[in-house]
């Protein structure tokens, strides 16, 4: 919402309310959750590419918010000194980003016949403000720069890294930063016409399919990882199974040869306990039957 914010302001179109709703309206087409950066727009559609020009970008951390300030107002002063002649309108604006918050800064100067120069600066802030009983999207102007500051320093608060214990200073630092991109109109831009609007919302709607198809393709690959994963796993259950079954045959055999050693020393035993009882070792006379045999057909013969 700040680049589109950027064209009017750039132009020299007062800011109105009606102004206001169309900047929203513009950026409502834009419905994914997924965050773009200032590259990613400027590069991504015809409505900027043709008309904003980013003249520089740097970073700063908020106890340097100052000193980005008064660097985007001497590039300002600069520019327009640089003339031979004053022109009619001048403007600049910046994206400062600290997340979740981005703003617009912008400095514009104009003329009336050239004689009488008017100047003003101040923020646009896509965001709602309650604690200054702001609801909505709105443009704030200030008469000095200090003012200008003061505000900013208000929305992009120092985080504290001595009162987190799970934050890195690398990390600190980060949460600390702002980036500034700093944009100008591109020679001879061109006002936005209602060709533009519709070749916008078709951009916007290409855009967000292909963040659609690249989100399926990512959630394809995680539901891949996730079954690889899962036959990985399966894989070395169904092995741990096989060492369990093999571990257990191996107990079952060892058990079956011990009770088959216990069984055969405990027959062992009986027959030797057998065998003292007996008196003669457990021998005993075999009958000759044979003998018996003979003797019994030669009585009956007889």
């Amino acid at each position: 919402m700040c680049v589109e914010s950027a064209l009017p302001l750039l132009f020299g179109i007062p800011i109105t309310k009606s102004v206001l709703n169309r900047i929203i309206a513009h950026s409502s087409f834009y419905r994914s959750t997924e965050h773009l950066d200032v590259d990613s727009i400027l590069t991504g559609f015809h409505r900027y590419s043709t008309r904003l020009h980013k003249r520089s970008a740097y970073q700063t951390t908020v106890s340097k918010l100052h000193s980005l300030i008064y660097r985007l107002w001497d590039d300002f002063t600069d520019s327009m000194a640089s003339r031979e002649q004053p022109a009619p309108f001048t403007a600049t604006a910046a994206v400062l980003t600290k997340p979740p918050e981005t703003v617009l800064v912008f400095l514009r100067q104009w003329s009336v016949d050239n004689q009488e120069i008017h100047f003003e600066m101040g923020i646009f802030d896509s965001h709602p403000r309650p604690q200054l009983n702001i609801p909505s999207a709105h443009v704030i102007k200030f008469s000095t720069i200090s003012a200008l500051i003061a505000h900013l320093h208000g929305l992009f608060p120092s985080f504290d890294a001595t009162s987190a214990t799970d934050i890195s200073p690398y990390e600190a630092e980060l949460l600390n930063t702002i980036q500034s991109d700093v944009f100008v109109l591109t020679p001879a831009a061109p006002l936005p016409t209602v060709l533009d609007e519709l070749l916008f919302q078709k951009e916007v709607e290409v855009l967000q399919l292909k963040q659609d198809v690249k989100r399926a393709r990512e959630d394809t690959e995680t539901i891949r990882r996730d079954f690889m994963t899962s036959m990985g796993e399966l894989a070395q259950e169904r092995s741990r199974v096989r060492e369990m079954e093999k571990s257990v045959k191996e107990m079952q055999l060892e058990r079956d040869e011990r009770m088959a050693r216990e069984l055969d020393a405990e027959l062992r035993a009986d027959f030797g306990r057998s065998r003292e009882a007996s008196g003669d070792g457990g021998l005993r006379p075999v009958p000759n039957y044979r003998r018996q045999k003979s003797g019994l057909f030669s009585s009956i013969l007889g």
